[in-house]
């Protein structure tokens, strides 16, 4: 029993884990939800009904298996897509929240991350190179994969939305 334990202790471990948060509203189950990479890319129609953040180890959590995640916890959340509306990479030990006013960083948008020149610094003085000796003193940083989102339905925005800023977006005419 115990080997049995320690083994399932030592796979969660390996296997990494994330954080995920959603605030929004909840439908029916979905059968699936799509998956837009920007905002630019998803039709016109729809309306916000939640939004959601999912974070892990940059190491240790892949950006496809993060994407699949909110796939997912859109579904079950009865949403009929998920829009991708932010990216980021940064230390580990930040706050991560669906709401702005609790990050320690502020939200960004896709094509920005934590400052480049701090993580350049970090991977080149931290991780040495192939033959040499570890040119970097102490710890290494970890570092957090943060994906933002929103989940929409496509059609009129509910009667109750509690979305905060919630927005509809019209189809194109």
């Amino acid at each position: 029993m115990r080997i049995i334990s320690a083994a399932m202790v030592v796979c969660a471990l390996l296997s990494g884990c994330m954080s995920f948060e959603y605030k929004g509203e909840t439908f029916p189950e979905t059968e699936s939800a799509k998956l837009y990479l920007s905002q630019a890319k998803a039709p016109a129609g729809y309306t916000v009904i939640g939004r959601a953040v999912v974070s892990g180890s940059y190491g240790d959590i892949t950006r496809e298996r993060m994407l699949k995640k909110l796939q997912s916890e859109a579904q079950l959340r009865g949403a009929e897509a998920v829009i991708v509306t932010g990216t980021q990479v940064i230390p580990d030990g930040k706050v991560v929240s669906v709401d702005p006013e609790s990050n320690t960083l502020a939200a960004v948008s896709a094509d920005t991350t934590y400052s480049w020149n701090s993580m350049v610094s970090d991977f080149d003085g931290g991780y040495g190179e192939i033959g040499k000796k570890q040119v970097g003193q102490g710890k290494v940083p970890r570092y957090l994969r943060v994906i933002r989102a929103e989940f929409v339905r496509y059609g009129a925005a509910p009667a109750n939305s509690e979305v905060p800023n919630s927005k509809q977006i019209p189809p194109k005419k």
